[in-house]
């Protein structure tokens, strides 16, 4: 979402929307309303806002206002069409696409959703057109590919899928998922000779350097052939892999671990979250940020109050981002802090974030880097996906075959988060009580 120059009070609602401060930024765009009942901006914004929050047709309805005064935006149409899309209505949000595409023929998220839609419906062939359209006009965008991925999965072609995916893979090569999804092949292709140089992201550089003492990890921004003081004889990207070591489920090993925390550090953490105190450390993530999907993974903090919060549980802030606020309220309206390391960014030192995932008991997180890291650290973790998780969840297993020590909960309707919570907060207590710690 872009900020708005209006002189209207609605870059702090923006700011807190994106935030995920959704309280606060419903509260900023009524007070916009206010002043400026038929403001297009605001109407917009305050419906997608709702929509967040789980009030889907008062987003909508919001949005509908919005286009009432510029019918052509077709910003605003396309946000109504995923509006209605949450709320099932797959006849109106694909009528949303379509009248985009009259318009704008070559708009890749109309493209995308109306095959999504297409598919949904039944029309796999108009599905698998929009979104090839879509990859020829930006072949540098994952998304279409990861959606054509997920069809032919559904469509019972797995070897298509595979490919897509791993096409998706390949267009985002920061995504660190595929680096720990995918990195625990590193040690069986140094088994099979020869010397592995592993060009990869500067922050995961002495993570690595510690976890996988046959691979020589090298910063992206160094030239691998000076670290190897030798001419590079193959190349291959990561994802490429898993055609060679992870051809099926079966061969994935199953590992309790693929990464390894410094262990001093991971110490000292556990010791200052604890201080004198036996209680049990559960970290909490409940925000992704990715700019395409992260809206699907965003839950209201308020909604972890299903936890186990008694004296015995101390809840950790794994979430990066600004979350003051947010810890605020919930601490107002549980009478619960989520204690907050100040120490470190965790954007930028993954290092750290490793020891202090390390140092919980258990995780409850959304789809994110935080879950990543638990389930590479081993650390027992309960993760809430949507109704359409990213492929390496796969589409109905409650376990990951990559990560032993995760465990899945699923949502039964998109946008609902509330049974997700209630099962994981059982779960959790029922951990708790058996063993003291999950």
């Amino acid at each position: 979402m872009k900020n708005d120059t209006n002189p209207l009070p609605l870059k702090g609602g923006v700011d807190h929307f994106n935030a995920g401060r959704l309280e606060a930024a419903e509260a900023a765009f009524r007070q916009a309303l206010e002043r400026s009942p038929d403001h297009p901006d605001a109407l917009h914004l305050l419906g997608l806002t709702l929509s967040r929050m789980g009030r889907n047709e008062d987003g909508a309805e919001h949005v509908r206002r919005a286009l009432d005064k510029q019918p052509g935006n077709s910003a605003f149409r396309k946000n109504l069409g995923q509006i209605l899309m949450q709320l099932r209505d797959i006849e109106g949000a694909n009528e949303c696409y379509e009248r985009v595409l009259a318009a704008e023929p070559g708009d890749i998220d109309a493209l995308i959703q109306s095959g999504i839609l297409k598919a949904m419906a039944g029309d796999v062939e108009g599905g698998d057109e929009r979104l090839r359209r879509a990859a020829t006009a930006a072949p540098a965008d994952p998304r279409p590919r990861y959606n054509l991925g997920v069809m032919r999965l559904e469509n019972g072609e797995p070897e298509k899928a595979a490919e897509y995916f791993r096409e998706t893979v390949y267009l985002a090569p920061k995504n660190w998922e595929a680096y720990l999804n995918w990195g625990r092949a590193l040690t069986d292709l140094a088994a099979s000779g020869g010397r592995v140089l592993f060009h990869c992201d500067d922050r995961m550089v002495p993570v690595y350097g510690r976890s996988l003492p046959a691979v020589t990890a090298v910063s992206r921004n160094a030239d691998p052939e000076a670290a190897a003081g030798s001419p590079i004889d193959f190349q291959i990207p990561l994802e490429g892999l898993g055609a060679f070591f992870r051809a099926t489920i079966d061969s994935i090993p199953g590992k309790p671990s693929i990464i390894t925390a410094d262990p001093d550090l991971t110490r000292k953490k556990r010791a200052a979250y604890r201080g004198d105190d036996d209680v049990t450390l559960v970290g909490v993530s409940w925000l992704s940020t990715n700019r395409e999907l992260g809206k699907d993974k965003a839950i209201d903090l308020a909604r972890f109050s299903a936890l186990p919060l008694g004296p015995g549980v101390r809840l950790i802030d794994l979430q990066y981002g600004d979350t003051t606020e947010q810890r605020a309220a919930f601490e107002r309206e549980t009478g619960h802090a989520i204690l907050h390391d100040d120490d470190f960014d965790q954007l930028q030192d993954l290092e750290s974030f490793a020891a202090r995932v390390a140092a919980m008991d258990a995780v409850v997180s959304v789809s994110s880097t935080t879950a990543h890291f638990a389930g590479g650290l081993g650390v027992p973790a309960f993760v809430m996906l949507n109704t359409a998780p990213l492929h390496y969840w796969f589409l109905d297993r409650e376990d990951s075959p990559w990560y032993p020590s995760l465990r899945l909960f699923r949502q039964r309707q998109r946008g609902q988060w509330d049974d997700v919570l209630a099962a994981v907060g059982e779960a959790l207590q029922s951990a708790i009580d058996d063993t003291g710690s999950p």
